[in-house]
């Protein structure tokens, strides 16, 4: 999925959960890829480590009351 689109759904809290789990997972990929392709993958590893922080903690707590989450 387009990274525009995972962005978009997390600001509208549209499926906030399922945007975070393929978001974490994009950013592990870029963590992992980052010394082998630097001039694709634009920030350092400690920021990708910070995001996917990020993305898990939403995973867990999702949007907040008024989104359309899945129960976990």
């Amino acid at each position: 999925m387009a990274p525009d689109a995972l962005a978009a759904m997390l600001a509208a809290g549209y499926y906030t959960q399922i945007a975070a789990l393929l978001g974490a997972i994009g950013a592990f990929k870029a963590f992992l890829f980052t010394k082998r392709y630097p001039e694709i993958i634009p920030f350092s590893r400690s920021t990708y480590i910070l995001l996917i922080a990020i993305l898990l903690s939403l995973l867990l707590t999702g949007a907040g009351a008024i989104a359309f989450d899945l129960r976990l």
